[in-house]
């Protein structure tokens, strides 16, 4: 999300149990995206510097909703955090707790099969590329189940297909991995 944020030009703060970091927006109007991380993992000091994010991010919507500049003289500041455990569970002191349960909450799991299956046959759908089963059964067997590393992998396989003026089957898979580690 830092990344993101940062190539639409907004400023970012990752704040996790080890580190705050932190990229000025080159307009100061842009907003800044807050990413707490590791929330379950927090110890008193970055609990102190979570919570004052809050408050910086009350003050700057406020100044945003009422069309004044806020005293930074910045855009609004956005939060986002992320723990093991939801809000309520979380280790932190009782006013950090309440506030990061206040926005939406999502339980995030990792994909089955079934899920990787449909995740990537509907990125193929969207490509406009015909995924067979046996592609998709190829790469759940012999790679990786992350979807980050199974997108890229479809992402270089759609160029190679498109460069090749073919359709996208196991032999052509195997040929591109061929000539990658070539």
């Amino acid at each position: 999300m830092v990344e993101r944020a940062l190539s639409l030009g907004f400023g970012a703060i990752w704040l996790n149990a080890q580190t705050c970091q932190m990229w000025d927006a080159e307009d100061p109007m842009m907003p800044t995206l807050a990413v707490i991380d590791e929330c379950d993992s927090l110890g008193a000091d970055h609990q102190h510097l979570a919570f004052n994010l809050f408050i910086e991010s009350a003050s700057s919507l406020a100044a945003q909703a009422s069309g004044q500049l806020d005293e930074r003289g910045s855009g609004p500041l956005f939060i986002l955090a992320a723990g093991a455990m939801p809000a309520v569970d979380l280790p932190v002191r009782d006013d950090l707790r309440t506030r990061l349960g206040w926005g939406l909450t999502f339980a995030l799991a990792p994909l089955d099969e079934a899920g990787l299956r449909a995740a990537l046959q509907h990125e193929a759908a969207r490509r406009g590329i015909a995924l067979g089963e046996g592609v998709v059964s190829y790469l759940l067997t012999r790679y990786n189940r992350d979807l980050g590393f199974l997108m890229g992998l479809l992402d270089r396989l759609d160029r190679f297909a498109l460069a090749e003026h073919r359709e996208v089957t196991v032999p052509l898979l195997k040929q591109m991995l061929a000539l990658e580690t070539a």
